[in-house]
């Protein structure tokens, strides 16, 4: 990554490609001018030189693309970071493990560069058993191999399961008298009640307590390389879904301090920490050094590949031992406890995200959502639905009536289309996971994201996921629900922004609009879809300075 001195004073000219200003005024530009970190003018060139007046820098596209910056719409840039300092147990081609011997040997090799005599765990994130050789998690007794004096754990990719080893259930005090929780699973070895170490949701609460705390410093290092990554994807705004504590905002908070953050960052304090950190929360887009709070984080429900999102059907092919109606649970089993935590977003007037992926949640969502705004009619939040990849048709009507903003995680239609369409849900929902085009035609403002770590930072990938709805097979999921590559690129910038309520000074190049922007190696719009995914992001600019060339 390379950063520019600093452009603010000097009125620089954009020419020689295509521009794309998601303006429906003015879709289309032969020019721009960017001075004062907005930008001045758009439109032919003779009209934008003759506005820009005196011009300090002129920069050639040479047949590249500019377009909006990317406005991550849902990901979690700390996890990122945690993730980056951990083995990496993701499958091919994001990792080396597809089977339970990879697995422990990434973990092995790890054990290697840390300390745990001075209190280090062994950890790794991002294992799939849906794509390793054994279909299964791996068990308390298989990361023995690793350590059974020390702590190991292996962190499912969705970040809503862990697999511990004895060591840790030992010190967790989970056993076989240890009964589930509300909102939580602990699974067993066959033909007992003996733990086998996979801690589903909030089963794994009190392992996150016991989990080693990262100094400030350790924070912020790990924050700032994080959001390299994100500038070297195109995003210009960048997302934490999730603030679990104080310590995690004071992380931001210091980064920003110290000028270490060069694109926007929105953080999400979780629901439980909520009612404090929302303190720091101020309406209206107040960024403090490129950061600020942007509402609260409320979620109903786990994931899909890990059998733990909750639905109003069964599963299609349950796992063994599960119940043949097993439907996974909720987060809250008492409605009036998610209307309680949306009448406390509304009646303080914080902007919300909430977290559902299965069409069972997103009823729990919606009946809150309906109830809160029956009481505070005047009030306008655009509660955002997180991730929403089991929606019916039913629940968008509904939301188009409460006003709600949907962002699909539309990386599940590569990644796990064919998964879940032979095992998790079957053909007939699988088809239709992440239903963006029956949002669109129902006028829903919708966004599409990747809530990296779980999928990989890159929102070329979420555009090309969106448009052609390919699994890995090759098979195509639904072609009635793809979109178009406008509606796409519209999803990952100014709808974005639009969920930000930043669409007055993001999203779209227009004049007085902060000079947010990309520059791509290739027209998303003009290249044939399949190609949109080779697409490279060249340069990305943030108020008319570079924070990444490529």
């Amino acid at each position: 990554m390379t950063s520019s001195t600093n452009q603010m004073d000097t009125t620089t000219l954009y020419f020689g490609g295509d521009i794309i200003t998601l303006n429906e005024q003015q879709p289309s530009a032969e020019a721009l001018a960017v001075k004062n970190g907005r930008i001045l003018a758009v439109g032919d060139m003779v009209h934008v030189r003759e506005v820009a007046g005196d011009i300090g820098k002129e920069v050639n596209l040479e047949g590249r693309t500019l377009v909006p910056g990317f406005i991550d719409s849902h990901s979690h840039v700390s996890m990122v970071a945690t993730k980056l300092e951990c083995a990496n147990l993701s499958r091919d081609p994001m990792g080396p493990v597809n089977n339970i011997d990879d697995l422990i040997q990434q973990l092995n090799t790890f054990k290697d560069t840390v300390d745990p005599t001075s209190g280090d765990w062994i950890i790794g994130m991002g294992y799939d058993p849906s794509h390793m050789e054994e279909r299964r998690h791996p068990t308390r007794y298989e990361l023995d191999k690793v350590s059974t004096d020390y702590p190991v754990m292996a962190v499912h990719f969705s970040g809503h399961i862990r697999s511990v080893n004895s060591k840790l259930l030992e010190m967790a005090g989970i056993s076989a008298d240890t009964l589930d929780q509300e909102g939580g699973h602990i699974q067993r070895m066959e033909g007992s009640n003996e733990p086998s170490g996979v801690l589903e949701e909030l089963a794994g609460v009190e392992i996150q307590a016991l989990m080693p705390k990262q100094s400030l410093r350790e924070k912020i290092a790990g924050l700032k390389k994080a959001c390299s990554l994100y500038y070297a994807r195109g995003y210009t705004t960048i997302q934490d879904g999730a603030i679990i504590d104080q310590e995690s905002y004071e992380a931001f908070l210091t980064a920003a301090d110290e000028g270490l953050l060069k694109g926007d960052v929105v953080g999400y304090p979780f629901y439980p920490f909520a009612p404090e950190l929302m303190d720091h929360y101020h309406p209206g887009i107040q960024y403090h050094h490129h950061f600020r709070i942007g509402g609260a984080k409320l979620v109903l429900d786990g994931g899909l590949p890990g059998y733990t999102a909750f639905l109003r059907d069964p599963y299609f092919k349950p796992l063994p031992g599960m119940a043949a109606d097993y439907r996974a649970y909720p987060f809250f089993e008492d409605q009036n406890q998610i209307n309680g935590w949306v009448d406390t977003f509304y009646q303080n007037d914080w902007p919300y995200l909430v977290h559902a992926l299965g069409d069972a949640a997103i009823d729990q969502f919606l009946e809150a959502v309906a109830t809160a705004q029956k009481k505070y009619p005047d009030k306008k939040p655009r509660p955002v639905l997180v991730h929403a990849i089991i929606m019916q048709e039913d629940q968008l009507d509904s939301s188009k009536d409460l006003g709600v903003v949907i962002s699909f995680f539309s990386a599940h239609n590569y990644i796990f289309g064919d998964f879940h369409v032979s095992d998790t849900v079957g053909p007939e929902r699988g088809s239709r996971i992440n239903p963006a085009a029956s949002a669109l035609r129902r006028g829903i403002i919708f966004t599409i994201h990747h809530d990296a770590p779980i999928t990989p930072v890159d929102q070329i990938f979420l555009i090309w996921t969106a448009v052609n709805r390919i699994g890995e097979s090759g098979q195509v999921h639904g072609p009635e629900q793809q979109i178009s590559p406008l509606e796409a690129l519209k999803a990952s910038t100014i709808n974005a922004a639009y969920q930000y309520f930043e669409e007055d000074i993001k999203g779209s190049l227009e004049i007085g609009k902060l000079a947010d922007m990309v520059i791509l190696s290739q027209n998303p719009l003009t290249v044939d879809p399949m190609a949109i995914r080779d697409i490279a992001v060249m340069e990305t600019i943030k108020e008319g300075n570079t924070i990444f060339r490529l």
